[in-house]
C-alpha cells in the first residue's frame, strides 16, 4: 500500500479524533451559566415587567448538538420581546421548528409568536432577562421595523453555521442568520450593545448572556407556567409542554 496514502488516512483519523475530543470538551465543560441558581417566578407575577427589548433564553436538552456543544450548553436558543399591534410578542429566528403543540407548520425564518403562547408551549425552560431602561421611541420604532421585515431573514444553512464556528468568523451571509446572530444584530441596531455582533460566532451567545451581568439587563429569572402549580390544575385542564 502506498505510504503517502497510509499517512493521509492516519492524519484524517487523528484530525477526526481531535475534532471529536474538542466537541466533547465543549459539550461537557463547566459553564458559569450552569452553576447559577436562578430565581423562579410565575408567569402571572412577572408578566407586568415584560417590555420591548427584553430577552428570553430557552433551554431544551434535545437542542441540536452543534448548538449545545459549540455555542452555549445551557441556552441553545434566544428570542426578544417586541410590541406589535399593541400586543407583546417574541421575535426569534428558527429553523425546522414547530412552535405550538400539534403544529403542522415548519418554521424556517424569523417569526413572531404571542408572548404567553411561546412561553407556555415551549418544551423546555424559559428564562427572562429584563432590560433595565425602556427603549427610546426611536429604538422601539427600529425594533418594530424588524418585526415588519422579519420574513427577509432565513435560518443559516448548516455549512454556514459550522464554517463560522470552526473559523471563528464574524461573516454574515446576506440575510441568513442563526438565532443569536439575529438577536445580536437587533441589539446593535437599537443601541443596546454592539459587543455581541462584533464577536466571533462561537462566543456570540455568551456575549449576549453577559449583558445580563452588567448595567443593561437584570439577571435572568426562570419563568414557571401557573398551570404547573398542582393546586391550580382542575379536571379536564389541558396542560401544554412548558
Amino acid at each position: 500500500m502506498n505510504t503517502k496514502y497510509i499517512i493521509s488516512v492516519l492524519l484524517c483519523v487523528i484530525f477526526l479524533l481531535l475534532l471529536y475530543t474538542i466537541i466533547l470538551y465543549n459539550l461537557y465543560k463547566t459553564d458559569a451559566s450552569v452553576e447559577r441558581i436562578y430565581k423562579r417566578m410565575l408567569y402571572s407575577d412577572v408578566k407586568k415587567y415584560f417590555k420591548p427589548g427584553d430577552l428570553l433564553f430557552f433551554s431544551f436538552i434535545n437542542a441540536d448538538i452543534k448548538t449545545r456543544s459549540w455555542i452555549n450548553s445551557r441556552f441553545p436558543h434566544i428570542g426578544m420581546i417586541v410590541r406589535y399591534n399593541d400586543e407583546l410578542f417574541v421575535i426569534e429566528l428558527v429553523g425546522d421548528d414547530n412552535i405550538r403543540p400539534r403544529d403542522t407548520e415548519i418554521h424556517k425564518n424569523a417569526i413572531i409568536t404571542p408572548l404567553f403562547d411561546r412561553i407556555s408551549n415551549y418544551a423546555g425552560s424559559v428564562y427572562y432577562a429584563s432590560l433595565k431602561s425602556k427603549l427610546s421611541a426611536k429604538n422601539e420604532k427600529i425594533l418594530e421595523e424588524y418585526v415588519i421585515n422579519r420574513k427577509m431573514y432565513n435560518y443559516a444553512t448548516k455549512p454556514q453555521v459550522l464554517c463560522g464556528l470552526f473559523t471563528y468568523s464574524k461573516k454574515l451571509y446576506k440575510k441568513n442568520r442563526y438565532c443569536t446572530e439575529f438577536i445580536a444584530e437587533i441589539l446593535d441596531a437599537i443601541d443596546i450593545s454592539s459587543k455581541p455582533v462584533n464577536s466571533s460566532k462561537i462566543s456570540l451567545t455568551n456575549e449576549i448572556f453577559n449583558l445580563t451581568d452588567g448595567s443593561i439587563y437584570t439577571k435572568p429569572v426562570h419563568i414557571l407556567c401557573d398551570k404547573l402549580m398542582i393546586k391550580k390544575i382542575s379536571d379536564g385542564d389541558y396542560i401544554t409542554y412548558c
